[in-house]
């Protein structure tokens, strides 16, 4: 495959060939048919790009995802960069690439800017992959369904109401995660996300036109949104915005395509208003994201029991925890699927930030592995979870509990923090880093994501990093807090749970509620190295969780937890 891009690099004469792991969405979880990245790669993680030139192949990946991208990838063919290490910008210069070639519909309006400072870019004319593609899958037919507005709280049209109220032009909506959220609308067009492939223009009237596959609207959608939305073909949408004189976009997510060929020159480019408002959840989506997490929370209690208890221990697999985790979750209310792929990485394996267990990789829960890194979530009607707990296999070394606690440690001072209006994730990533830092230690991940209602996992804009992102934390904003370490080829150590970001008790500050509701391996803690405060903050949570679930586990279940939280160590 890289020897066939090549040569249609040197017919056209351009230096390089941009494939982000992306869609014309610029979602997360992309269908098959969009794998591009992973078609000329073989790289299957969820962030990366390639840049091919006439002479090399390379692959870019974060921290999360470089080691999985050594696995995957032939490196007889490929370099693999870490893309913290060297920029984009900074490959084109090392390379001498002055001219680049990109599917338009797979890099944003902004994406394009930056890059023009470095490089010519080249919009696809025709789609190459259509020739190189022989056996690509089709494209989903799964159906919309409607969003019920006792979970979403605010009927659609109110939230229409209230977007028109703040915009002065057409808005054109190119994620499909805000047509969702906009109209109470759902689908199922790609894994663990429950979104409706689909784009939108609200105009100033407040009437929204939906682009999309209209084999996936059924009757019942459709009567729904009768004088409020009206639905067209996708393939209609970019001849529809030639007629708008006028459009308000939002650079950072309008794909290039849209508007390569747009002759107004008073479009306002300006920040997505759904984004923010999407963000911040209603009263009826915080309560049932604290429902869904208490179902999740049983389901997760219950896999650490079948676990600890489990007679031949040593004979479950990696698959088997992954399995087991999902059956547990499919008992649950309003389930409806995984929110991503489990990552149950034993051993060496938890060392990859998101390993996920394959065939191949798939190992036995042994004892010398020591410790078993669990980060799994669901998507339920009432709310999106996201939990990842850390569990030992056997007795743990000094060092190993020094570690688990460390990262701990991190994680109650970041769950208890209280801090003023204005602050943003990156004010206080470091208060999860600061036992590790002290100890030479890191990890090379952020610290904590934005979470959907019932959408995407990881939902913007809205993040605990070092790296700097200027979104102040509000009120209704939901978070994860997930510090970790990763230790050499031995095995990695993660604890996170979600935080709603609500009022403290002081004016103009605000603080975390715990979402999450499943204990912390106890046995793995080294309890002299916590504070009072810390060991208070640990007993009131695992007694908080305990309350949570009662009347929801089985009466072994139920006596094996209490008897497991009052363990003294």
């Amino acid at each position: 495959m890289l020897n066939k891009i090549q040569g249609y690099l040197q017919q056209r004469n351009i230096d390089a060939l941009y494939i982000p792991k992306a869609d014309r969405f610029q979602g997360e979880y992309i269908q098959p048919c969009d794998e591009k990245l992973h078609f000329v790669s073989g790289f299957s993680g969820s962030a990366g790009y390639a840049l091919i030139t006439k002479n090399m192949g390379i692959l870019s990946a974060d921290s999360r995802y470089t080691l999985q991208a050594e696995q995957e990838v032939d490196q007889d063919e490929w370099q693999i960069v870490n893309s913290a290490d060297m920029r984009l910008e900074d490959l084109l210069t090392k390379h001498k690439i002055e001219s680049m070639t990109v599917d338009p519909w797979l890099i944003t309006v902004k994406q394009v800017s930056a890059l023009k400072q470095h490089v010519a870019v080249l919009p696809f004319e025709e789609d190459p992959f259509k020739q190189w593609w022989h056996d690509r899958p089709s494209p989903s037919k799964e159906k919309a369904f409607l969003l019920d507005v006792i979970y979403s709280g605010v009927a659609a049209k109110d939230k229409i109401t209230q977007i028109t109220s703040m915009v002065q032009q057409p808005l054109l909506i190119s994620l499909c995660e805000d047509v969702c959220w906009l109209l109470n609308i759902r689908g199922k067009d790609v894994p663990y996300t429950p979104v409706l492939h689909s784009m939108a223009i609200l105009d100033v009237s407040g009437h929204v036109h939906v682009f999309l596959d209209l084999d996936k609207v059924t009757l019942e959608v459709a009567d729904n949104f009768k004088g409020i939305a009206t639905f067209y073909s996708e393939d209609t949408l970019v001849d529809f915005i030639k007629n708008i004189p006028v459009l308000r976009y939002d650079p950072a997510q309008t794909p290039y395509a849209m508007m390569i060929n747009r002759t107004a020159h008073y479009d306002s480019a300006q920040e997505n208003p759904i984004t923010l408002l999407k963000a911040k959840k209603n009263k009826t989506e915080q309560d049932g994201m604290r429902n869904a997490h208490v179902k999740d929370g049983v389901a997760v209690i219950n896999t650490l029991y079948w676990l600890d208890t489990h007679p031949q221990k040593e004979k479950l697999t990696e698959l088997d925890v992954v399995d087991f985790i999902l059956s547990e979750r499919k008992k649950q209310a309003l389930f409806q699927m995984p929110s991503f792929s489990t990552i149950a990485g034993s051993g060496p394996n938890g060392q990859s930030a998101h390993y996920k267990p394959a065939q191949k990789t798939n190992r036995c829960l042994k004892k010398e592995d020591t410790l078993l890194l669990l980060d799994s979530g669901g998507q339920y009607l009432d709310g999106t979870t996201d939990i990842t707990r850390t569990i030992a296999l056997d007795q743990l070394t000094d060092a190993q509990k020094m570690d688990y606690t460390l990262v701990l440690k991190g994680h109650i001072a970041l769950s208890t923090c209280v801090f003023p209006k204005g602050t943003t994730g990156a004010h206080l990533d470091i208060l999860a880093r600061q036992f590790l830092w002290q100890h030479g230690k890191d990890y090379g991940h952020g610290t904590g994501h934005g979470v959907g209602h019932f959408l995407s996992v990881h939902e913007g804009p809205q993040r605990i990093s070092k790296f700097g992102f200027n979104t102040p934390l509000e009120p209704g904003m939901v978070v994860s807090n997930e510090p970790g370490y990763y230790h050499g080829t031995h095995y990695g150590i993660r604890h996170e749970s979600l935080e709603l970001v609500v009022e403290s008790a002081h004016k103009g500050f605000y603080q975390f509620e715990t979402l999450t509701k499943v204990h912390f391996d106890i046995t793995a803690i080294d309890f002299n190295l916590l504070t009072p405060d810390e060991k208070n903050w640990l007993h009131h949570y695992h007694h908080n969780v305990l309350k949570s679930v009662l009347g929801r586990l089985t009466p072994e279940v139920q006596t094996w937890m209490e008897a497991y939280i009052s363990i003294k160590t």
